[in-house]
């Protein structure tokens, strides 16, 4: 890991070839347009669409940040909780 920091350090453009990088930079990506979104208070659309981009989010961090790719076990395990959850978080909040 040591190595590949200071291969970063001294060639700013590898860090694009890493693959944490390419996913930290989409997640600030994602935040900002759910940001973005987030001045249309009061659309469901736009209210279901910031709720999607931030469980796409929570999966690039448990695949990405938690090491979660190689370990199919628990990638499925991570994938079902995010299924259910944003189908019930969204279900709550239309019947609501």
């Amino acid at each position: 890991m040591n190595r590949i920091r200071i291969l970063i350090a001294s060639r700013p453009i590898l860090a694009l070839k890493v693959p944490e990088v390419l996913v930290w930079i989409v997640l600030v990506v994602a935040t900002a347009f759910s940001w973005l979104l987030g001045h249309e208070a009061g659309r469901e659309v736009v209210a279901i669409v910031i709720m999607a981009v931030a469980y796409v989010k929570v999966r690039l961090v448990g695949l990405y940040f938690m090491e979660l790719r190689g370990v199919v076990g628990l990638r499925r395990s991570l994938d079902a909780y995010i299924l259910i959850s944003l189908v019930l978080i969204i279900g709550f909040y239309l019947a609501a």
